[in-house]
């Protein structure tokens, strides 16, 4: 695989920025060897002006500030998770809070140039609340203050809409009543709702895809299946350490488990390691033996456990279901075509012991 499992692999955008962070310290230090090299050339021919030395050291400072953006390969540790899974909550989040901005403003620009056009003529009554409507702009953010703020008063602190109620009429009153209803239960509700299942959706998608990529990475799959190999003839020789030898391999992979020997493995941190990184989960370990003894006779060998592992990785297919449904239809077939046979020659006996009868 070499470099292109590195350049083009499952962590190839980590790995390009990794590179790039050698990039730029490798440039860092070829301007600090530069330094003196220039700064004497300006001494010698650019007296009392400003020098290139300058430039090259505002330079390397912004490559010096640049080193920050190392804290980055901090969040692949496995207690940024939390911390990553938030972060691609709100950024998936995003363009649903924006399409939510949208539908909150219609409906309130509407509310405000009916408002507009009906109290704007009476915006020099000062103290009734219509000086708030005197022009689109006032009124429309009078109107987010009022219903996505919270915020409705005028300056001396008086409610806005009760002042202009109980000048201009209660129609008004019913009007912002009408707004707070719709928009509260409304819209507000609607818009969380959303909201918050996409952020969940977004943030759950990090995991969903590394996910995939593992149970797509054969190459992971096969260190980490040797890796259990290594450890089950490690465990049944009691050799520790020691490099296998491909004869010994080939031996491994034929070897018989028994359930009491399989039991023992599974006491071993490094066997539930290991299984963890081949996608097995924790309770899927406990009746692993039972699941891969499909013939029920009480071995498995190490080949036919690491196939069975293959196929248990990741979660229930449409495909899985399909297939066992397709199965069990050809084994209905198989077991009615033998019941036919079994059949044909039940009569075919009763009628030769028919025959054999008469004849005697």
């Amino acid at each position: 695989h070499g470099w292109r499992r590195y350049f083009f692999g499952p962590e190839m955008r980590w790995n390009a920025f990794e590179v790039s962070l050698v990039g730029m310290a490798l440039l860092e230090i070829t301007a600090n060897a530069a330094i003196p090299v220039v700064a004497g050339e300006d001494s010698a021919t650019n007296r009392g002006t400003p020098s290139s030395t300058t430039n090259m050291l505002s330079f390397l400072r912004v490559l010096r500030l640049v080193r920050i953006v190392r804290i980055l390969r901090l969040v692949r540790l496995a207690m940024f998770k939390d911390l990553m899974m938030m972060i691609n909550g709100a950024l998936g989040g995003v363009k649903t809070l924006l399409w939510s901005m949208l539908l909150i403003a219609v409906p309130l620009y509407s509310v405000a140039l009916l408002l507009r056009e009906s109290l704007g003529e009476n915006a020099d009554d000062i103290g009734t609340g219509a000086e708030y409507f005197k022009e689109l702009p006032l009124a429309f953010f009078t109107m987010v203050r009022c219903i996505v703020a919270g915020e409705c008063n005028t300056h001396e602190g008086k409610p806005i809409f009760v002042l202009v109620s109980s000048c201009y009429g209660w129609g008004y009153g019913a009007i912002y009543c009408f707004t707070v209803v719709l928009m509260t239960f409304g819209l507000f509700n609607v818009i969380v709702a959303i909201f918050v299942e996409n952020t969940l959706a977004a943030a759950k998608y990090n995991d969903a895809r590394q996910k995939r990529q593992r149970l797509m990475d054969q190459h992971m799959f096969t260190e980490r299946a040797v890796a259990l190999v290594e450890f089950i003839w490690r465990t049944h020789t009691g050799e520790q350490d020691t490099a296998m030898t491909r004869a010994e391999y080939e031996l491994a992979s034929q070897m018989e488990l028994t359930p009491e020997f399989f039991e023992e493995l599974r006491h071993y941190k490094e066997f539930q390691e290991i299984l963890r990184g081949l996608d097995v989960a924790d309770e899927d370990q406990l009746d692993l033996f039972d699941t891969l003894d499909v013939d029920g006779g009480g071995t498995i060998d190490v080949d036919e456990l690491v196939k069975g592992i293959a196929k248990l990785r990741g979660d229930a297919r449409r495909s899985d279901i399909v297939g066992v449904s397709l199965m069990m239809r050809s084994v209905q077939m198989a077991v009615t075509e033998l019941s036919e046979v079994v059949s044909t020659l039940r009569t075919e006996q009763q009628e030769l012991s028919k025959n054999i009868t008469d004849g005697s």
